[in-house]
């Protein structure tokens, strides 16, 4: 294409471009650095964003901070509160929101191919991210726990209650995340005598890391599996969904949990305990293994590994959210400050 052709193209070119084709664009090319969980959350937020903005007749090149403050209203009054007893959307979902559209904004003024002639990175620099509150998060007890487990004997079969409890005891001493509960395969299991650990692959941020578990729980895995896993593949998901439930001890079960099937579990065992005053969700028992871990002297540098934090930043922040219990803490405090 000769210099004359690609002027006369650019004079030709349109004064903006709709939002929706950058977010998809956005998310094509930059998907390889999320994992699926990710993506998806990504993915829905740039999807109100795109339609925010359709309704509005607003292009890729008329968004400025006057626009993103235009969307926080407009979240906050279409929103569903997505907390018990709140009357509206938190700020974090709201910072995440604008997090993600300054994110795909960012690629957009650097992408050369299409999008750098519509946004301008000046006004990027420009757009705030609303402040987050500062929010205590109540804990799960061991009194929770134990509700909990006893729940556990409400479900339909033997497998099932064996799996709830399993599944109570992994998230809670562990402190994993939800998708890598969901996706551990029996390979991934390490149960020697005190050095047992769960090998959890492609993590958040597509990262790999090694978690080590007790030996009051790598007992409880072992005998789970030995009972429920030993005649599947090693391939197999240690926890497999109702629909991959097997029948009777050892037979097949490749189905794995997800995520959905994750937390409607633990709404169930939830309910059938009475638990009312927490709320239970597999995040929520994340905050208690940091808690714990915490409390028992550990280090916010391990911590932020066993939790596959990308920088102390974040393990700072769980500690701080998680209240007047490390007021006191002398190895909290000087992160504190």
């Amino acid at each position: 294409m000769s210099h004359s052709t690609i002027h006369k193209a650019k004079q030709e070119a349109p004064a903006t471009l709709p939002v929706k084709g950058c977010a998809l664009a956005y998310l094509t090319s930059t998907r390889g650095g999320r994992n699926g969980a990710s993506q998806i959350r990504t993915q829905h937020s740039l999807t109100v964003f795109s339609a925010f903005c359709e309704q509005r007749n607003i292009g890729i090149s008329d968004i400025n901070n006057r626009i993103i403050t235009d969307f926080v209203e407009y979240l906050k009054e279409s929103r569903p509160a997505n907390k018990r007893g709140a009357t509206q959307v938190s700020s974090w979902t709201v910072a995440n929101f604008i997090r993600q559209v300054k994110s795909m904004l960012k690629w957009a003024a650097e992408d050369e191919l299409t999008y750098s002639d519509y946004v301008d990175a000046n006004t990027i620099k420009h757009i705030t991210v609303p402040r987050r509150d500062e929010i205590l998060i109540e804990t799960l007890s061991d009194q929770h726990i134990r509700a909990l487990l006893a729940a556990c004997k409400g479900e339909e079969n033997d497998f099932m209650r064996a799996r709830g409890k399993m599944i109570v005891i992994l998230l809670y001493s562990s402190g994993i995340r939800a998708s890598e509960l969901v996706h551990l395969r029996l390979e991934h299991l390490t149960l020697d005598p005190g050095a047992g650990y769960l090998m959890i692959r492609q993590g958040k941020s597509r990262k790999d890391r090694r978690v080590p578990i007790s030996e009051s729980c790598s007992r409880r895995l072992q005998d789970y599996c030995r009972t429920w896993r030993a005649h599947v593949p090693a391939s197999a998901p240690v926890f497999p969904s109702r629909a991959g439930t097997p029948r009777r001890a050892g037979s097949a079960g490749t189905e794995s949990l997800t995520v959905a099937g994750l937390q409607q579990l633990l709404k169930r065992l939830a309910a059938r305990a009475g638990i009312t005053d927490r709320r239970v969700s597999p995040h929520n028992f994340r905050h208690a293994f940091s808690a714990n871990f915490m409390r028992d002297g550990g280090e916010i540098w391990t911590l932020q590994r066993l939790l596959g934090h990308s920088s102390t930043n974040i393990t700072e922040r769980y500690i701080k959210s998680l209240g007047v219990d490390f007021n006191l803490h002398d190895r909290a405090l000087p992160y504190l400050r």
